[in-house]
């Protein structure tokens, strides 16, 4: 494996080429435009901070304790084969996601990055620790096989530090297995399909109030597979306009809601 400090350094990697503790702060990886193709590569305690990774496509490589700060990924080809991509341990800040595909994130933490319009449906989670806001994104993420189970989509997966806007859940990913954000008002569903009904029928007769609900229903709700939910009412009640009566009924139809890290139950408190 390679060694040494690469800063500011145009890279061209080549075929037989891994890198341990690799110091490519503002290393531009995009080969003048044309980009490149990584496949099974081995990157160990580098440092990506400030690289640029445009055009760089990352088929069945390996990151291990590696940092990406305020790096440049926003075409940046996370996953992109059928081999998964594996990143652990790893430290992704304030950069932009978007082109994700078959990855499995290991232990990583993500802080204050943006995930608009990522779709990690062919992502797997274990230990990751998101902080910030976690906005218009995706969690569909793929089942894990294993000899003795099948595991969870997302697991220990904690966003105790983070606000989640504008994120559907889809594919059967189970909440009840993750970390609530401890600030904020997130309504927790069991059974989404059935408790949308519920509501509904709370609404007989007052028109304005099930459309709305049509219209949270519609967005939330598409995937039957996904049976639990977890909704920010903060966030639906403005980028929904929804009224206070069908936040009341969504909020009097969840299992909880827990505001500000403090759980409903009904009349309860947790």
């Amino acid at each position: 494996m390679l060694f040494g400090n690469f800063e500011g350094k145009e890279m061209k990697i080549s075929r037989d080429e891994d890198f341990i503790m690799g110091q490519f702060g503002r290393a531009d990886f995009s080969c003048r435009g044309r980009g490149a193709r990584w496949r099974r590569k081995r990157f160990c305690e580098c440092d990506f901070t400030e690289a640029d990774l445009t055009g760089v496509r990352d088929c069945g490589c390996r990151f291990e304790y590696c940092d990406f700060v305020r790096t440049n990924t926003t075409e940046f080809g996370m996953g992109d084969g059928g081999k998964p991509s594996v990143y652990e341990h790893c430290l992704f800040q304030e950069v932009k996601l978007r082109a994700v595909g078959c990855c499995e994130f290991y232990d990583c933490t993500f802080i204050h990055c943006d995930f608009e319009a990522v779709d990690f449906g062919r992502s797997y989670f274990d230990g990751a620790v998101f902080i910030g806001r976690v906005s218009n994104c995706v969690f569909a993420t793929r089942e894990k096989e294993t000899k003795k189970r099948r595991k969870n989509r997302m697991e220990g997966v904690s966003f105790r530090q983070a606000a989640l806007c504008g994120v559907r859940f889809c594919g059967g990913v189970e909440l009840d297995r993750i970390e609530l954000p401890v600030k904020g008002v997130y309504a927790y569903f069991s059974d989404f399909r059935n408790q949308c009904d519920r509501m509904s029928r709370l609404a007989e007769g007052d028109a304005e109030c099930r459309n709305e609900l049509n219209r949270f229903r519609k967005i939330f709700g598409g995937d039957a597979r996904q049976k639990d939910y977890l909704v920010n009412l903060e966030d639906i009640a403005v980028s929904l306009g929804l009224g206070n009566r069908t936040i009341r009924l969504i909020w009097d139809c969840a299992d909880f809601v827990q505001l500000d890290g403090e759980k409903f139950f009904g009349d309860r408190i947790e």
